[in-house]
């Protein structure tokens, strides 16, 4: 898990219950979740703009240029 064994994850944890407190650190958790769901969000929102951004010029650069629409009328009678 992100290159950190077992024992290293372990002394982080017990390092922040020492540093940060047993009573805050349910609040401490509570921020980082949020916190990495909000990055996790940019991240994912900016890929798709890139990935509309591609689309868009594959297929201005692909498709040969059409004329626009003329809607057609219904015949009168």
């Amino acid at each position: 898990m992100f290159g950190i064994s077992w024992t290293e994850l372990l002394v982080i944890i017990i390092v922040a219950l020492v540093v940060i407190g047993p009573d805050k650190i349910p609040e401490v958790a509570r921020t980082t979740a949020r916190f990495v769901r909000q990055v996790q969000k940019l991240v994912y929102d900016f890929r798709e703009s890139v990935r509309l951004d591609e689309l868009k010029q594959e297929l201005l650069h692909d498709k040969p240029h059409q004329p626009p629409h003329q809607p057609i009328e219904p015949p009168k009678g």
